[in-house]
């Protein structure tokens, strides 16, 4: 008997933690008792995998082979794993023989410690564990066993600021800044030539459509945004104009209008005065 297989065996006989199941948290640090169905592997089966998937904040991880009998690594260290996104991390390859040696894999995330691990068996088999920590595990991997891991993190910020929407603006003119007149001229307040006739800036953010028009209303309730002293906008009032010119001047409304949409919509902080 090998001593791969030797230590395999022995580490098994540790068993007396109880078994990660297939939604557990990050599990015990002692070794999990192999209890998944024994299959009739042959000489020449393909190696499990593990892989590694992410949920909540993007983090970065390393992944280390203690042992290389069964298969390797399909990362580079360190790497990089968005929120949704899974990736394979070792996977098996061909058993050159009946026995059962194993690979040793430990994933950390060195980025952030995660809220929890979860562990699911691939194939229906089940996790071995070897070790955890706050931010690791060390799984056992097989001809017999694969293990999905999932890193859980709190999900990411919501981006900074406030804004309120055209709607808001156009349905509480009390509320608007000093300077900014209901029926001062759009063109002339934005330093381009959009309207012919000219449309006053109360027209403009009451404006339907999508195109010019949808730029407009939403210039005009970014335009208030950035001047008013109630709304912790991200965009200065020279970047709103700044913009919005780039936009007269390309024909691009659409990416002008998505990017001042995206500031606008953060949530407005002001009460409604029912003006209309």
């Amino acid at each position: 008997m090998n001593y791969r297989r030797t230590k395999y065996l022995a580490a098994l006989a540790l068993a007396t933690a109880a078994a990660v199941g297939a939604c557990s948290d990050s599990g015990p640090t002692e070794p999990t008792r192999f209890n998944a169905p024994r299959l009739n592997i042959v000489p020449g089966t393909p190696g499990k995998k593990l892989v590694l998937c992410k949920e909540g904040a993007s983090g970065t991880f390393t992944a280390n082979l203690a042992q290389g009998s069964l298969g390797s690594l399909a990362v580079t260290n360190p790497f990089t794993l968005n929120a949704g996104q899974c990736v394979d991390v070792y996977i098996g390859r061909m058993n050159p023989s009946a026995e059962e040696p194993i690979d040793e894999v430990t994933i950390t995330e060195t980025s952030a410690t995660p809220l929890s691990i979860r562990l699911v068996g691939v194939d229906g088999t089940q996790c071995l564990v070897a070790a955890s920590g706050p931010n690791f595990m060390t799984l056992w991997l097989n001809t017999f066993n694969g293990c999905i891991v999932t890193f859980v993190n709190a999900p990411p910020p919501p981006p900074p600021g406030e804004g309120c929407t055209p709607g808001f603006w156009k349905n509480s003119v009390r509320s608007w800044p000093a300077g900014y007149l209901p029926s001062a001229d759009f063109d002339a307040t934005f330093g381009v030539n959009l309207f012919n006739p000219n449309v006053s800036l109360l027209t403009a953010v009451n404006l339907g459509g999508g195109g010019r028009e949808a730029l407009a209303r939403h210039a005009v309730a970014a335009l208030l945004n950035s001047a008013s002293g109630g709304v912790d906008y991200e965009l200065s009032t020279a970047q709103v104009i700044a913009i919005v010119r780039a936009a007269a001047i390309s024909g691009d409304f659409e990416s002008a209008k998505n990017r001042l949409a995206a500031e606008n919509e953060k949530g407005c902080p002001l009460a409604n005065d029912n003006s209309f």
